[in-house]
């Protein structure tokens, strides 16, 4: 009133009642009309209904509070896939500021590391559903590398065409880590960590799996330490153990890459020797391996010295299935300590041997 009675124009707005009784809010513009003396004569007011202008505008607020709060990093992208607007969490967890992030790619994010999998059946699902969820490992503005849970949704219009993709994740490192440590101590070897009795089994899978599509063999190798107990006995647990772990180091520097050495318990190892074509070839890479056990090796302050028993199946000569392969060698490595310890023997040569003595039936 004051700014009509000073002959002003007014505009601002109103919450109003209807005729129901429901509230509305009204944007209003209203003028003084006045006669040719000056005297205002009449009122004119238009005015018009801004509810639901109003109520978008509370959503608007509320979504960019939830935005601005939300402990997920947010990233929103356009159509061509340029970021048009993130989050305070996407730069708390990214490391890129917003000023950084913007008009640039998701890419910017991308490690490399087995992502381009991923990325192939987001964008499948992408164009099929609407929508994605997964995980990345991405890298941060430092380079260190983070784990993502992403829920990316495709935002359309009216007339069905994607305009945005909105991609809102949480860094999951601590939990992907944490998983990764519950694996190894499931898969592996806790004293060695080498592949454990667990594992053994999908490893060996896999090597006969190679050597049947590359038409080459495989050796399993069945080791027992000898004179393990006795260094045990006399220096105690804790050097039987330093010991343990000397003869896996020994294992690993002696095998190839895409071999496998594995403790199944006490001082039982196993070791997959793949690309094997010929029994000599076989002997001869376990004979490196029980001439490195049978070096010299200080434990606990004490010079000591162990040898090993070997028992070998071939693949695909003993024609075995996996469990048996293992059983074969282990039978194998049984008489190799029969008869006379730190040597090695063939399956095939243990069979032969076990006729030629009345088919007396290999012990485990």
């Amino acid at each position: 009133w004051a700014a009509l009675v000073a002959g002003h124009v007014w505009q601002g707005e109103f919450v109003n009642r209807r005729k129901d009784g429901s509230l509305y809010v009204e944007q209003a513009m209203v003028a003084p009309l006045t006669d040719s003396g000056g005297q205002t004569t009449h009122y004119l007011g238009i005015k018009q209904d801004i509810t639901a202008h109003k109520e978008a505008e509370k959503t608007l607020r509320l979504a960019a509070s939830v935005m601005e709060h939300t402990h997920d990093g947010v990233m929103v992208c356009d159509v061509q896939q340029r970021i048009i607007d993130v989050n305070p969490a996407f730069t708390r967890i990214t490391g890129y500021t917003r000023a950084q992030a913007l008009g640039q790619r998701p890419g910017m994010l991308s490690s490399g590391r087995r992502n381009l999998q991923q990325s192939r059946l987001m964008w499948e699902a992408l164009h099929q559903r609407g929508h994605w969820e997964g995980e990345f490992w991405n890298r941060r503005s430092d380079g260190s590398l983070y784990a993502a849970a992403s829920t990316i949704n495709a935002v359309s219009d009216e007339s069905g065409q994607v305009t945005h993709y909105i991609n809102v994740f949480s860094d999951i490192t601590e939990r992907k880590h944490y998983q990764e440590h519950l694996e190894r101590q499931a898969h592996f070897d806790p004293l060695t960590r080498l592949p454990n009795r667990a594992l053994l089994p999908d490893r060996l899978a896999q090597a006969m799996a190679r050597a049947c599509s590359e038409q080459h063999g495989l050796a399993v190798c069945f080791l027992d330490l000898d004179g393990f107990k006795a260094v045990n006995d006399t220096h105690g647990h804790e050097a039987g153990d330093e010991l343990l772990v000397i003869v896996a180091q020994r294992l690993q520097a002696h095998i190839r890459t895409g071999d496998t050495a594995a403790r199944l318990g006490g001082d039982e190892f196993v070791v997959l020797l793949s690309g094997m074509h010929s029994q000599h070839e076989c002997a001869q890479a376990a004979q490196r391996l029980l001439d490195a056990i049978g070096e010299p090796m200080q434990v606990d302050g004490h010079t000591v010295q162990v040898g090993v028993s070997i028992g070998i199946a071939r693949y695909p000569h003993d024609d075995a299935e996996a469990e048996q392969l293992l059983r074969h060698a282990d039978q194998a490595m049984y008489q190799a300590k029969q008869g006379g310890r730190n040597r090695i023997l063939f399956y095939a040569e243990a069979v032969q041997a076990n006729h030629s003595c009345g088919g007396r039936e290999l012990l485990i």
